[in-house]
């Protein structure tokens, strides 16, 4: 194998493997091979890294699903309660404060949210869109990032969205969906679109202010 051939697995990158960890994906990946890893439990390949090579937490979790989505034990953006995530995001080219207040106005709440009345993402508001979900906002930190119980009437229970916004040089911004919870691996695959073509549109909009 050749040196760091594995770029990325899951979120992780090999160069930050390397830069915490001192070892890149592919190095991690023989060492646990060679511990005898592939009939271990998530528990136990978390307890030999933190004996063995004394990683903080984040990176025994880390590593872990980084080597059980290379040999196949893990599907990746999916949790050990087999619940799937995503990550949509796109620079726009609006101030971090202009597109909070975007977000919240009724033309932008129309684009991403679509709710049949008027809402604003405070605390405790709840809402129906006209595309058949509904939900309730859990927190909020104004200016920058919210999370929202988001459940299509389909589902048997919500899952949970959270909107985030990063401010970027030359008055522009990150603006990130992230939803959690997601129960079908179809599911996933139809959001992503979904959120990708909400930011598409929020682009449009911000290339005509």
């Amino acid at each position: 194998m050749e040196k760091n051939s594995i770029q990325q697995l899951g979120q992780v990158t090999a160069r930050s493997t390397l830069k915490y960890t001192k070892k890149n994906w592919d190095q991690w990946i023989e060492i646990l091979d060679a511990a005898g890893a592939r009939n271990w439990t998530h528990k136990e390949t978390v307890a030999y890294l933190k004996k063995k090579y004394k990683l903080s937490l984040w990176w025994q979790q880390g590593v872990t699903m980084g080597y059980q989505i290379a040999i196949g034990q893990r599907i990746q953006g999916r949790n050990l309660k087999g619940e799937y995530s995503l990550v949509a995001s796109k620079t726009i080219p609006m101030s971090n404060k202009a597109m909070w207040k975007f977000l919240n106005s009724p033309e932008g709440l129309q684009i991403w949210l679509k709710p049949q009345e008027k809402f604003q993402l405070k605390l405790g508001e709840v809402f129906e869109s006209n595309e058949g979900t509904f939900g309730e906002v859990r927190t909020v930190k104004k200016g920058s990032k919210a999370r929202i119980h988001w459940q299509d009437t389909d589902w048997e229970t919500h899952s949970v969205v959270q909107l985030i916004v990063n401010p970027r040089k030359g008055d522009k911004c990150l603006l990130i969906f992230q939803q959690e919870k997601i129960k079908d691996g179809r599911e996933k695959i139809r959001l992503k679109a979904y959120w990708q073509k909400i930011l598409e549109e929020i682009f449009a909009f911000a290339k005509e202010q």
